[in-house]
């Protein structure tokens, strides 16, 4: 009987450890499949609205920034199941993505695209090294092609991401605007001008000076919401390209990349490039501003893009200082003391480190544009403090080195490394909506510990590459700094040496009666100019130097408090004047 009692107990168990294999196999293999998935599910027993396509692209091979911006999403989204993420990136890196992103982000739908097609004519059209940006920064503009979407599809709209971003607002009411029949939704940003953009001179001369009004906001291009139907009516995608295109046949010889010292004479007389900054915005803006304006000739640029709410933006977050008018405006906002306990220091050019920022505080999107990025700074790769980030207190992150709470804008705030809001996303339990791991499921530690150690084994290859990258940076940097320092201090030298030249000239300079410039004199006797007198008898003046119509004969002599209360200088005779002894 015991030994009845016992077989059952080891069948039992044997049942129950196939059953554990099978459902953790089946979990395994539910995660790989909706991965690649991209159709629209049920959940719960009702019907999912239509797919919410949301689209990165780039050929880094550094995956990290990827899915923190996935897993942010994932984590904010009121109907996860919804979500259809797209990447588009070069073959390579698509190898390496399949082998290691279902790891990450297995239960998530996401679509890796290879560079292919479209892709190829953007190299072959733009260049990968163009000076306004390569194929990957024009990706995001051809997605509804890539991504092969028609204006028929539930899914008519697209929502193109940077990768160096934290979305903690829901994109479902982002991807669902109002366009307002626009094509596409961006965010106003006024801190920048179609002038500091594109020059005025070069659009007259293609017939498009007055598409732009010279002191309009532009928009960012971090965050677009891309309605496919009328962006395909308006082939904006084709005049990015064309704008783009003629661009780079169209650039500086220094910028050029076909210059090389190989650019003719005519090429350096005639050409006139419409774009002073690099990157995609300029072709953007032109052609959005010019393919609205083709169907009403009255229309400003600016009323080619539907406004996105300015919660959505909220930038600089890798910065590593911030300009003196920057620290003023966080001062009006009361943050003069708050400065002090971040320990805030100002270099000698009035720059302030580190950066700091409010934004964070109620912004649905974190924009982590700068030099500094989270994920250098988190394999120690940060030569600079890290910026700071306003948040609630009740946010469950440390504050920066323990500084107290403060209240600001009626709610207590800390101030939080911004790495470290871009940190929290890199634990798998955010993306199940658990804080603590004590709160994960059984099991979930063990599983998430094996799949951990896959993706470190094969992200260690990436990371490698990555530190030599930034290594060799650093270098680089540390050269710059120094050859920056080494001309600071080649001009301040040089402004010294002018400073005794100059010095030394006005010591040469002869002055009649044998005075000196800057000398301090006295007046012997009353000094009357046309008859009336300006100088008092034994009132104190400095030399200016000679007379300029008398040099030989009169000294120009500055005296303090003239009779006539004018502040003049007096030409004088030299016996008129007096040395005064510098001990007097």
């Amino acid at each position: 009987m015991k030994s009845s009692h016992t077989m059952l107990a080891v069948v039992a168990l044997s049942v129950g450890v196939v059953f554990m294999v099978l459902l953790v196999a089946n979990v395994a293999l539910s995660a790989c499949t909706a991965f690649q998935a991209g159709k629209q599910e049920v959940a719960g027993g009702r019907g999912v609205g239509p797919p919410i396509h949301v689209c990165f692209s780039s050929d880094d091979s550094n995956l990290e920034p990827l899915v923190v911006a996935i897993r942010s999403i994932a984590a904010s989204c009121s109907e996860p199941e919804r979500l259809q993420f797209h990447f588009i990136t070069s073959p390579e890196v698509a190898g390496q993505a399949q082998a290691t992103l279902p790891f990450q982000l297995g239960g998530t739908k996401l679509r890796i695209h290879q560079s292919q097609g479209i892709l190829a004519r953007l190299s072959s059209s733009i260049g990968a090294d163009h000076p306004l940006g390569g194929p990957y920064s024009y990706a995001r503009f051809f997605f509804a092609d890539i991504l092969q979407l028609s204006a028929q599809d539930e899914g008519a709209r697209l929502v193109a991401l940077d990768l160096d971003i934290v979305i903690q607002g829901d994109i479902v009411s982002l991807a669902t605007m109002d366009l307002r029949g626009k094509a596409v939704g961006a965010i106003r940003d006024c801190s920048s001008n179609y002038e500091e953009l594109m020059d005025f001179s070069a659009l007259s001369k293609n017939g498009l000076s007055s598409t732009f009004d010279p002191h309009e906001c532009i928009v960012r291009w971090g965050v677009l919401v891309i309605d496919i139907a009328r962006w395909r009516q308006l082939q904006i995608a084709e005049r990015i390209e064309t704008w783009a295109s003629r661009g780079r046949q169209c650039m500086p010889p220094a910028q050029s990349p076909e210059a090389s010292g190989q650019a003719s004479s005519a090429s350096k007389t005639t050409c006139q490039p419409i774009f002073k900054q690099p990157g995609p915005l300029g072709p953007m803006l032109l052609s959005v501003a010019v393919a609205v304006e083709g169907e009403n000739a009255a229309a400003a640029a600016a009323a080619g893009f539907a406004n996105i709410r300015p919660e959505w933006l909220c930038d600089g977050l890798s910065r590593n200082m911030m300009v003196l008018s920057e620290a003023l405006v966080l001062q009006k906002k009361g943050l003069e003391g708050v400065l002090s306990e971040l320990n805030v220091n100002q270099d000698e050019e009035g720059n302030i480190y580190p950066f700091v920022t409010m934004c964070t505080l109620k912004a649905k999107a974190l924009h982590f544009n700068g030099p500094s990025k989270p994920w250098l700074v988190v394999h120690g790769n940060a030569q600079h403090r890290p910026s700071l980030c306003a948040f609630p207190a009740a946010s469950g992150l440390s504050s920066w080195k323990g500084t107290p709470s403060f209240s600001l804008e009626d709610d207590r705030v800390i101030f939080v490394a911004c790495k470290d809001i871009w940190n929290r996303y890199m634990s798998v339990s955010t993306l199940q909506g658990m804080e603590e791991e004590e709160d994960a499921p059984a099991g979930t530690d063990q599983t998430q510990k094996g799949l951990d150690s896959k993706w470190v084994d094969l992200q260690e290859q990436f990371l490698g590459n990555l530190r030599n990258k930034v290594a060799n940076e650093k270098e680089k940097q540390k050269e710059r700094e120094k050859a920056a320092e080494k001309a600071k201090k080649a001009r301040k030298e040089k402004e010294k040496e002018k400073e005794r030249e100059k010095e030394k000239a006005e010591a040469q300079v002869k002055i009649a009666g044998g005075f000196s410039v800057a000398q301090k004199v006295r007046s012997i006797s009353d000094i009357a100019v046309k008859g009336q007198i300006v100088v008092r008898r034994g009132m104190e003046g400095t030399v200016q130097g000679p007379s300029i119509r008398h040099p030989q004969e009169r000294v120009t002599v500055y005296f303090v408090g003239r009779t006539d209360g004018k502040f003049r200088s007096v030409n004088v005779m030299p016996r008129e004047i007096e040395a005064v002894d510098e001990g007097e």
